[in-house]
């Protein structure tokens, strides 16, 4: 008895239909993975950033003489409370805004220090094929360009009896202009809620958590708190802050590009021959 052997030839073509398929799910995949990675670097980028531009801000606005009343223009009297904004440019929520003498009226030279260099410009048309990007410098390469996307503003308020002061330093990834406040309808604990007609989606892109927002009563209360969470409840806007708020704050301003938030108490410094 012969048995006759199958001999295959190769593979029909369903079956490279179901290659191809399974093929470009995967591909698919992959792709669909790259927009995300690149969301989630420049997310961690801008963390990384965020702390150390606030950190050196922080340090900045004391050495600049933030912490000198005889540096401010206009004067101003006891208790100081006090806005340095030259980016901004405006007074808020009862707070005096003043520049520094040391600065100067040159808007440049206070555009400069507030405006943070932490964000270094590259290029890739000088490193070829597979080379670094190469940073990007002023004529003479005597000091790096920068993107300038970080910037930061400073306000000091008192902070208990006597002499101390608590100042703090917001930090801006590319800071927008700042809308009115919004007025609060309840305050409770941590939680604040203020009339709200949009959805749930337009509050979050307006307030996202980990931003940084000012609740005030626009005299005598100042309290900036990072987000936590935001909702929508009973018609309202409802937004979570990091800390216990003071139970007199009426209105919360919100600061589009706020990031970050760096605060200390600090004692201010008198007038001597070596701050004049």
């Amino acid at each position: 008895m012969t048995v006759h052997g199958y001999n295959r030839s190769g593979i029909t073509l369903m079956e490279v239909l179901i290659s191809i398929g399974i093929l470009a799910v995967g591909l698919s995949a992959v792709v669909a993975l790259i927009p995300a990675g690149g969301s989630e670097a420049q997310r961690a980028i801008r963390e990384d950033r965020k702390a150390n531009v606030g950190l050196a801000a922080l340090e900045d606005a004391i050495t600049r003489g933030i912490l000198s009343p005889n540096l401010w223009t206009p004067a101003q009297a006891a208790p100081y409370e006090v806005l340095v904004d030259p980016i901004g440019g405006a007074a808020f929520a009862g707070l005096n805004l003043v520049t520094l003498d040391n600065l100067g009226a040159n808007l440049l030279t206070a555009d400069e220090v507030f405006r943070s260099q932490d964000d270094p410009s590259y290029t890739l048309e000088n490193s070829g094929e597979d080379g670094p990007a190469e940073p990007l410098y002023y004529n003479g390469n005597v000091k790096r360009l920068s993107d300038g996307n970080y910037s930061w503003l400073a306000t000091l308020v008192p902070a208990g009896n006597g002499q101390n002061y608590l100042l703090s330093v917001v930090t801006f990834s590319k800071r927008a202009v700042s809308p009115p406040p919004n007025p609060l309808k309840s305050v409770s604990g941590n939680t604040v809620q203020f009339a709200w007609t949009g959805s749930l989606g337009s509050l979050q892109n307006e307030v996202p958590r980990g931003s940084v927002v000012l609740l005030s009563d626009g005299s005598s209360i100042w309290e900036w708190r990072r987000v936590i969470f935001v909702t929508l409840a009973n018609g309202n806007a409802e937004v979570m802050v990091a800390s216990p708020l003071n139970a007199g704050v009426t209105n919360l301003r919100i600061f589009p590009g706020a990031v970050g938030i760096a605060e200390r108490v600090v004692r201010l410094e008198e007038a001597s021959p070596w701050s004049q």
